[in-house]
């Protein structure tokens, strides 16, 4: 391989690590029996009955504006957790790393 023909620079790793994630992430499953998926690309998650094969509700991330930006999913998880309960959950970096605040 020639040293004089290297692949240019495309930029930072960390700019393109989204890339490296997976498309949809399973979140847990709630006591209602339902599934929650991440979807990455249109940044909402999924809640999904299983028993029937339809999607219940389509929740957006970013629904509420710029202040849940970068916490969003443990926001999410929050809010599931207060209003239905998790039967089921993955951790997130929260629960391995601690709260931020």
């Amino acid at each position: 391989m020639s040293t004089k023909s290297t692949r240019p620079n495309k930029g930072t790793v960390a700019g393109n690590s989204w890339r490296t994630l997976p498309a949809y992430q399973w979140l847990g499953r709630d006591q209602d029996d339902h599934t929650h998926i991440l979807d990455r690309k249109r940044d909402v998650v999924h809640r999904i009955d299983p028993l029937a094969g339809d999607r219940v509700r389509v929740y957006d991330l970013y629904a509420a504006g710029d202040d849940c930006r970068g916490n969003a999913i443990e926001r999410y998880v929050d809010f599931v957790d207060d209003e239905l309960g998790w039967a089921d959950r993955k951790l997130i970096n929260r629960d391995v790393f601690g709260d931020r605040r």
